[in-house]
């Protein structure tokens, strides 16, 4: 592990004590904050999140974090969005009205709709334990230990909408379910989102943050 401190962004919705002891049991320092500063100067951030976008991205105003959390992409030092924290990496969303994103990544957030093979809707959201499975033009990259602590894992899942990014470039992993594909995991240089929670997917999730921490 390079630098063993990373900051985890406090903003009120995201699964802060889960992320902070799974971060302490791989020997990471976390730091969580809503400082400014902190932000702006950290080696790593993890921007968690559960709940709804519009209400997500306006704590993040309120908390005045956008700004320095901009100024931290430019450094080109890594970001992981977790769920929520994912989504709002994005321009747009569609939950509950229409809401602007952070835009750090090009596409929208929509209501997964997945139809069965008589051509009903199946309830969401999807909640629970899917294998996670990296497009193969990843499977080479310059992260490999960071894709392959994805690729072919288990992990656990609890939403109702999905990115929509509009590079497939952008899609670095998928799930599927009812014969469908939905983005798991997404990426744009130093940014890197996942829809999983990897603080609550056991060997694998520890697996996968450690591997984030050596980037």
């Amino acid at each position: 592990m390079k630098n063993n401190s990373c900051v985890v962004i406090d903003y009120g919705l995201g699964n802060t004590f889960s992320v902070i002891n799974a971060l302490k049991i791989i020997g990471a320092e976390p730091i969580l904050t809503n400082d400014p500063k902190k932000i702006e100067n950290a080696e790593r951030i993890i921007l968690p999140g559960v709940g709804a976008f519009g209400n997500g991205i306006e704590k993040l105003k309120k908390l005045k974090i956008i700004d320095s959390l901009s100024n931290y992409i430019l450094k080109e030092k890594p970001l992981l969005g977790i769920c929520l924290g994912m989504q709002l990496l994005m321009e747009t969303s569609y939950e509950f009205g229409k809401f602007e994103g952070l835009g750090y990544i090009k596409g929208e957030v929509k209501k997964i709709k997945i139809k069965d093979n008589n051509s009903k809707f199946i309830k969401v959201p999807l909640i629970g334990w899917y294998k996670t499975k990296v497009y193969d033009s990843y499977l080479s990259s310059t992260s490999k230990s960071l894709v392959e602590s994805i690729n072919l894992k288990s992990f656990y899942y609890v939403h109702s909408y999905s990115v929509l990014p509009v590079k497939k470039k952008n899609v670095l992993a998928y799930v599927e379910h009812a014969n469908q594909r939905i983005v798991a995991a997404i990426c744009e240089e130093n940014i890197i989102g996942v829809q999983f929670h990897p603080e609550r997917s056991g060997k694998f999730g520890l697996g996968f943050i450690e591997n984030f921490m050596n980037l």
